[in-house]
């Protein structure tokens, strides 16, 4: 029988001869696997996860393979004018209207008719196509038209119109005139009047350079006196009744304080 140290050396010529077979230590527990899976564990090691590109467009970028390429296109194509966009073009400013020379109507001939006033082919005439006309064919167009004018204006009663101011007084401002059609194909021009016998003037100037041209203006005329006023006021040098010398006086322009009215 063997000893105990007998086999205590054997035990240890056992444990050399097969770390001798077998190489390192820790090539001893690896478990046995063929080549193949061996070299597909390398390349699984050497080679991360595949990550697929976020395909997703974001703000501002156009999908598809030739978004670039429309990018391109649409930055060197035209803008196109927008319907709605206001018209930018420049205009020339309108040329303020300037009035036409006025011819000489200060020493008329002897021979012209228009030389005491109205007449034929009155050479001074507004004509009522001018731009800074208003032609007015009512009381009420009338009075609209000489509240709102301001110096410059013209406005003119059309021709064969006769308007009743009864109970009113026109105030022409500075610079405004007031016209009429007397004188044009020897017309008579259109006709203001009243039917009252007053003091209060049919016309008042308000400022200097006030014009009235080409119209008739016509007062009160009764056929006989009114009855506030008797029967038998006398003073004609006849000795006829006659209303004209017990009956006030009516004015049929004012202008009191200003110049270079024209009438």
């Amino acid at each position: 029988m063997r000893t105990h140290a007998e086999r205590l050396v054997a035990t240890v010529l056992l444990a050399a001869l097969l770390t001798a077979a077998c190489g390192d230590d820790d090539s001893v527990y690896d478990a046995p696997r063929d080549d193949a899976a061996t070299a597909e564990d390398h390349a699984s090691e050497d080679v991360g996860p595949e990550t697929l590109p976020d395909e997703t467009p974001t703000d501002g970028d156009d999908a598809g393979p030739d978004a670039d390429a429309d990018a391109d296109a649409d930055a060197d194509a035209p803008a196109e004018a927008d319907a709605d966009a206001p018209d930018v073009t420049d205009t020339p400013e309108a040329e303020a209207w300037v009035l036409p020379p006025r011819p000489d109507t200060d020493s008329p001939p002897a021979s012209a008719s228009w030389r005491c006033g109205g007449g034929c082919n009155y050479p001074d005439l507004v004509d009522p196509a001018w731009p800074v006309v208003t032609v007015v064919r009512t009381r009420a167009e009338l009075e609209a038209a000489v509240a709102a004018a301001t110096a410059g204006d013209v406005v003119y009663v059309a021709d064969g119109a006769e308007l009743d101011l009864t109970g009113t007084t026109l105030r022409l401002p500075a610079g405004v005139w007031l016209a009429g059609g007397r004188g044009r194909d020897c017309a008579p021009g259109a006709r203001l009047f009243t039917t009252e016998t007053v003091r209060a003037p049919l016309l008042r100037i308000d400022g200097d350079d006030v014009r009235v041209t080409g119209l008739r203006i016509h007062g009160a005329d009764p056929n006989e006196c009114p009855p506030e006023w008797p029967d038998a006021c006398t003073g004609d040098i006849t000795g006829d009744t006659n209303c004209r010398d017990c009956m006030p006086s009516s004015y049929g322009i004012v202008a009191a304080g200003f110049d270079r009215l024209e009438v």
